[in-house]
Formats: C-alpha cells, structure tokens, sequence
C-alpha cells in the first residue's frame, strides 16, 4: 500500500511539472500549442494506463525486478518529457543555440529505447498473475522489445542525420507509433486470453 502511494504521489509531481512546463511553453510558444497538448497529455494516459493496470493486478504483486522496471519506465518517460519541456522552455527565454543539444538529447533518447526494449523480454511476471498465456505473455513482451529497439534505432538515425524540424517532426511520429502498435499488441493478447 505504501509503494502504491508513494508511486501516486511522485505521478502527480511529475503531471504537475508537465503541465506547468507545457502552460508556460505555450505561453512563449503558442505556434507549437499541439506539441504542448500532447506533450502535457502524455503523463496523465500514462497514469491512466498504470492505474487501470494496477486495479486489475496491485503493485505489491509485482515481482521486484519486474515492478522496478515497471515504474522505473514510468518516472524515465516522465524525466524525459518534462526535460524536453524545460530545454525548449530555456530555448525560448534565452538566446543561446541549443541545435547541437537537442541533437544529442534526441540520440540519447534513441539509445535509451534501445536499451528498455532490449530489457523489455527479459521481464517476466509470475506465472498466476498473468492475464494471457505464458506463450502471448513472451510474443508480446518480445514484440513491445523488437518495436522500441527499431524506434530507437530509426530515432537516433533521425536525430543523427536528418534537418532539425524534420527530425523533431518525424521523431515525434515514431514515438506516437510505436506506443499505439505495443498498447493495441497488449490488448490483442488480452482479447484471445478471453476467447479462449
């Protein structure tokens, strides 16, 4: 119970700072006024999504390894919104060239991706909580693995090669895609679990 509220209450710091963040770009930048909404609307879906999932399965029956991974994905995509905001927020209220920085944040974005969806196959929950097979549970696993590798790899590549605005443009697509092709494999495997 006490992880549970100490997860809520980091969650509700982190959507807070978001929004704030996003209020103020918007306020500096109202051009960009869609990458604030969904950059401000990112954190509470995904608060959303792990409270929906922790009504059908509570933290506490987590394994270690796998609930530490679990909210350690949560607080690092909370960490790099909220650290994109800030950069384009100091971006805004300054006149140095961030370029050469964002470059270098979007690689190491890349490579973070690569690195979770190589971690990804190797959480394993136990075998009682699941809610498909064990043979879904590692199809799933392994494509939500394979599609952030490839995402990180293309986004990296983006960043390291492309214009600027094309690949802020065009790394913004890719994230949005492979969240919603991992989201609709996850309810997929959940559906045939229930037919059969």
């Amino acid at each position: 119970m006490a992880r549970t509220k100490k997860f809520h209450t980091i969650m509700a710091l982190i959507v807070l700072s978001i929004i704030a963040l996003g209020g103020t770009n918007w306020v500096f930048h109202p051009q960009g006024a869609w990458v604030w909404f969904v950059g401000m609307a990112t954190m509470p879906c995904i608060w959303l999504i792990a409270l929906w999932r922790f009504r059908r399965r509570p933290l506490h029956d987590y394994g270690d390894a796998e609930r530490r991974f679990f909210v350690g994905s949560i607080y690092t995509a909370g960490g790099i919104v909220a650290s994109a905001m800030l950069l384009r927020l100091v971006d805004q209220a300054t006149s140095f060239e961030f370029n050469g920085v964002e470059r270098v944040w979007g690689i190491a974005i890349g490579i973070l991706l690569i690195f979770v969806g190589n971690i990804v196959p190797k959480i394993l929950s136990p075998l009682s909580s699941k809610y498909c097979s064990d043979a879904q549970a590692q199809v799933t696993q392994r494509f939500a693995g394979w599609s952030l590798v490839l995402a990180g790899l293309i986004y990296a590549g983006l960043w390291m090669f492309a214009p600027f605005e094309r690949a802020d443009r065009l790394s913004f697509f890719v994230m949005i895609t492979v969240l919603v092709l991992v989201i609709l494999r996850y309810l997929w495997a959940m559906q045939q679990r229930r037919h059969a």
